[in-house]
């Protein structure tokens, strides 16, 4: 698991590159860490794209629209086990971004590398 510290100064772009390395078919979850008065609310959303190449069909896609303020200030974006059950092992691209309710858009994480390990147990 991975737990990117997503910090962002006002008026400054700073980018998180976390390479994620998982195995086909297990729950994965990505736990982002926001400063207080970052944390996202009723009406902003948080996708996860992942794709074989940046402009290619998108392999997983994930949203969080439902924010609930906990102490630690996490939001967890869960990668399901069929999301990736049929996916080939190998290299992909990923990044997450986070639109504000008044259509500001901001790149969180990424663009880095989501990997996809084979794994023994699976579905024939």
């Amino acid at each position: 698991m991975i737990n990117p510290f997503v910090k962002r100064q006002r008026f400054e772009n700073i980018y998180y590159t976390y390479n994620i390395d998982m195995i086909r078919g297990d729950t994965y979850k990505v736990e982002l860490t926001f400063d207080p008065e970052e944390f996202p609310v009723t009406g902003d959303l948080i996708e996860l794209t992942v794709r074989p190449q940046p402009n290619a069909k998108k392999l997983i896609y994930k949203q969080v629209t439902e924010f609930t303020p906990n102490e630690d200030n996490i939001v967890t974006i869960t990668i399901d086990p069929i999301d990736t059950q049929y996916a080939n092992p190998g290299n992909y691209h990923y990044d997450v971004s986070l639109t504000k309710e008044d259509g500001t858009v901001t790149t969180i994480v990424g663009p880095a590398y989501f990997t996809i390990k084979g794994d023994i147990t699976h579905p024939d």
